[in-house]
């Protein structure tokens, strides 16, 4: 086997970076924070600015001296995610020149990426295990299916609150399927109790409901084995998270409740197979995709009957 040299190739890492697909939500959800080094510490502050201290300084006394707790460490550790696939020659000169294989199949490998990092960053957003607080739906109030007698606005007043008492912070994102969107919309347009129901009645969805930013997610998955007959279904569920989420800054002296840590953006290589006859074609990042602050958010669980 003759391989040629591998070598990045700009053009197809710029088709991968720039790609972007709207049903995927994994860096709305966990903004992208760069590192430079593919495993660290980072520091965990407490919140001892939330305690009450004597500041009264009588004339010619020295001023209070406070104690602030060290701040503890954790530590990411990213990993590669990375695809390959090959381009025919024989692909390439037989393809009408808007095809552009070499594109189209960057652009297939990231989207492959991307799903699983869609998967993995709902895994963290919607287990329990991962909020310092959760409470079911139907046993707090009534599961959001139930239209007529559900409050949905009193469940997520209650896990803001929730929130606010164990973080200090006040949540600023909610994300939502399809299902529990659609369910929030008929809630809205039939309550006359909140100011969102005209919006809703005129066929639009708010962008930000009671002070939190609305993410919906979309994306669908096959869960059948490859081979096998296809299979789709959603990758969110109707687990709803409410959260404390940092996205205009992302920084890790900042609180928030995760982040994508990232240390290499897409990079795309190419490489001629001799034997095969065609282009090789590889494209991934290094990431890991990372709860920081439970705290930070609470866990809504079968809001769907």
């Amino acid at each position: 086997m003759t391989i040629g040299g591998v070598h990045i190739s700009a053009p197809l890492t710029n088709v991968a970076i720039e790609y972007k697909n709207p049903d995927f939500i994994a860096e709305k959800a966990l903004p992208v924070l760069p590192v430079k080094k593919e495993s660290d510490k980072y520091w965990i502050f407490g919140r001892d600015e939330l305690i009450r201290k004597d500041d009264l300084r009588a004339p010619g006394a020295p001023a209070n001296e406070v104690e602030i707790a060290n701040p503890t460490t954790n530590t990411y550790s990213c990993e590669e995610h990375s695809l390959k696939k090959i381009v025919p020659q024989r692909l390439i000169d037989n393809s009408d020149a808007a095809i552009q294989p070499k594109s189209r199949t960057t652009e297939k490998l990231v989207k492959m990426i991307y799903l699983n990092y869609e998967y993995r960053t709902q895994q963290l957003l919607q287990s329990s295990g991962n909020f310092s607080s959760t409470f079911a739906a139907d046993t707090y109030d009534q599961y959001w299916s139930d239209t007529a007698n559900v409050d949905i606005e009193k469940q997520v007043r209650h896990a803001k609150e929730l929130v606010l008492q164990q973080s200090g912070v006040i949540p600023n994102t909610m994300i939502l399927n399809t299902q529990t969107k659609d369910y929030l919309a008929i809630w809205l347009r039939e309550s006359s109790e909140n100011s969102y129901n005209e919006l809703v009645r005129g066929g639009e969805f708010p962008d930000r409901i009671w002070g939190l930013d609305i993410i919906i997610g979309e994306s669908v998955y096959n869960t059948a084995e490859e081979g096998q007959t296809e299979s789709l279904s959603g990758i969110w569920n109707d687990n709803v998270p409410i959260y404390y989420r940092e996205s205009a800054t992302p920084d890790l002296q900042t609180l928030s409740f995760g982040y994508t840590f990232r240390a290499r953006d897409f990079v795309t290589k190419e490489w001629w197979d001799n034997e095969r006859n065609g282009y090789i074609i590889e494209t991934g990042f290094i990431q890991q995709e990372k709860i920081i602050a439970a705290g930070c958010g609470c866990l809504i669980t079968n809001c769907i009957e």
